[in-house]
């Protein structure tokens, strides 16, 4: 968690890849750690969430995007991962968000469209340092 909070000499597209690489130690621990508004690389962790793609992180990131008080683009972001890991639930509920005018409501619109293509990054990717 130290080096993902850390991200020295690391791209945005690499930011996620410590988690990504030690996901069976920090996965329980990103999953709670999302839950708070100021953690730090917030949006990556909850990226990270979706491509670990375990339902144990579903509860962590339904109140995200449930949550009015969030920002839109943790929301939006929580819905990708949540597509990412059980796609029925987020076609579902998705419904409910595509008539916004933000980032959740376009994620929301191609979901339902069925052209959502949220990010990847794959355990190669990570451990390799690719960037792209």
């Amino acid at each position: 968690m130290q080096d993902f909070y850390a991200a020295k000499d690391r791209a945005e597209d690499m930011l996620m890849d410590p988690l990504i690489l030690h996901s069976r130690v920090v996965h329980e621990r990103v999953a709670q750690e999302v839950a708070d508004p100021k953690m730090q690389k917030r949006r990556y962790a909850i990226g990270f969430l979706g491509i670990d793609g375990r339902p144990d992180a579903l509860p962590a990131l339904r109140r995200i995007l449930e949550s009015a008080e969030e920002i839109d683009y943790f929301r939006a972001d929580a819905l990708s991962a949540i597509w990412q890991i059980k796609k029925e639930e987020a076609v579902q509920r998705a419904s409910t968000y595509q008539s916004r005018d933000d980032l959740l409501g376009r994620f929301a619109k191609e979901i339902t469209a069925g052209v959502h293509q949220p990010y990847i990054r794959s355990y190669w990717q990570a451990l390799i340092g690719a960037h792209e």
